[in-house]
């Protein structure tokens, strides 16, 4: 890993995957990326990297009696970094190959206030209208870096999936289930924006693991299931 990131004191751990599509059993070690993207390179975008293990094998035989949303945080490492530019983004991306990208930012914009994913996740967080100044600007951001990542999947061969995640919808979410846990791994960040891009790698992982609710008719925010059936 870059000598930059702050990497957490766990030890290496087999992380619970009770839903794992097929096409992903059996990875070993996984890693995802969470981006708290700023609208502008001129400040500061926080970056999470999370690693975990998943096979084919159900792990919640390892993890008898423990909750799933307990199990979510065991990884292997979490590794923080403030960044600025696209091109740093990308060059973390490129190393870790991660399989999903969480991007807490717009990936879609059509020119109106608000779209059906935005009116859907109203309920738990407000959400600003995309035609406000600076969230057109992060809109721009976001779906030019989405474009990128997407690009790098297609030259390089490994697969991404990019989706948008809004951190405070998460940690609406996670808050409810294990609130106290977070804030040992998020006493580890420098600054909120690695904070978010930790709920933002979390939330990623979520999706991984198929825990999840894609909220909107149209485009998709992805946030955490409130509720565990495991």
């Amino acid at each position: 890993m870059p000598s930059q990131f702050i990497t957490t004191q766990r030890a290496k751990a087999e992380a619970t995957a009770s839903f794992m599509p097929k096409n992903r059993m059996g990875m070993g070690e996984v890693k995802v990326l969470g981006v708290d993207l700023a609208g502008s390179p001129h400040r500061i975008s926080g970056i999470c990297v999370l690693a975990f293990h998943a096979g084919g094998e159900d792990v919640r035989k390892k993890t008898k009696g423990e909750a799933w949303e307990e199990s979510l945080l065991r990884f292997s490492a979490c590794y923080f970094r403030s960044v600025r530019a696209d091109d740093e983004i990308l060059s973390v991306a490129r190393e870790e190959k991660p399989a999903v990208v969480g991007i807490d930012a717009p990936l879609s914009f059509s020119g109106k206030p608000f779209r059906d994913c935005d009116s859907s996740v109203r309920h738990l967080c407000p959400v600003l209208p995309l035609t406000f100044s600076g969230m057109r600007k992060l809109a721009e951001r976001g779906m030019r870096l989405a474009s990128k990542l997407r690009a790098l999947r297609s030259a390089e061969g490994w697969r991404v999936d990019v989706i948008e995640v809004f951190p405070r919808a998460s940690e609406r979410v996670f808050e409810t289930r294990m609130k106290e846990k977070l804030k040992d791994v998020l006493s580890l960040a420098r600054n909120r924006h690695e904070c978010d891009a930790f709920l933002c790698a979390l939330t990623a992982r979520c999706y991984f693991e198929g825990k999840f609710q894609a909220l909107g008719a149209k485009e998709k925010i992805i946030v955490p299931l409130l509720q565990f059936n495991v």
